[in-house]
């Protein structure tokens, strides 16, 4: 849009500009489906959420669905996780939400891969090779390396969804299911994104799901 700016309305540009990004990225970065026969792209659409975007998306289905994650940062690692669990509500319905990257060595590395883990996106992380916890990323993956997944994106429970956890004294909690064959099944994952907050109080039960 920073190059029609004045000449082309910015959905108009937007919709040029997606179109022209998601053909070249169908032709060479193809996602194959096996079980449709059909091919998408391998795009990440980061920082797209604004409709001129995420309205032409054509062959893509993994979308950004916050602000950058900020190693180090505790006030923005609480906010990320927030924005994040929120926004899915919204992205979920026409994309696949990107939690983006998280670090898998500082303190706060369970707290962000028990995210990506519930995000029902893809999982990947930052840092160098000497500072990778394989702890911490084993539990998200087969042996093989298959990415374990929830059914669906993962949503705020019922009692999160109207409460502004990041100022209440309770967790926010997300929910998801898993069915896999002879089984179903369903997780529920609380955070506390209170920036006030060292610890707080909540409960859990099935009806969260």
């Amino acid at each position: 849009p920073e190059f029609t700016r004045g000449l082309l309305p910015v959905f108009d540009s937007s919709a040029g500009e997606q179109k022209n990004l998601q053909e070249a990225a169908r032709e060479y970065f193809p996602a194959h489906d096996a079980r449709t026969a059909e091919c998408g792209a391998n795009v990440i659409n980061c920082m797209a959420m604004t409709l001129e975007n995420a309205f032409n998306w054509r062959y893509s289905n993994v979308a950004r669905n916050s602000e950058d994650y900020f190693p180090g940062d505790a006030a923005d690692i609480k906010n990320h996780t927030f924005y994040s669990a929120y926004n899915s509500y919204w992205t979920s319905n026409f994309a696949y939400p990107d939690w983006d990257e998280f670090e898998a060595s500082p303190s706060d590395a369970e707290y962000q891969a028990i995210g990506r883990a519930m995000s029902g996106g893809p999982v990947y992380f930052t840092g160098g090779p000497e500072t990778i916890r394989p702890d911490v990323l084993r539990p998200l993956i087969l042996a093989n390396g298959r990415l374990l997944m929830l059914d669906a994106p993962s949503m705020p429970t019922p009692d999160s969804l109207l409460t502004d956890t990041s100022i209440s004294p309770v967790p926010l909690k997300i929910f998801g299911t898993i069915t896999r064959p002879g089984s179903n099944a369903a997780m529920v994952a609380a955070f506390n994104v209170d920036k006030a907050a060292k610890s707080e109080e909540g409960n859990l039960s099935a009806a969260d799901v």
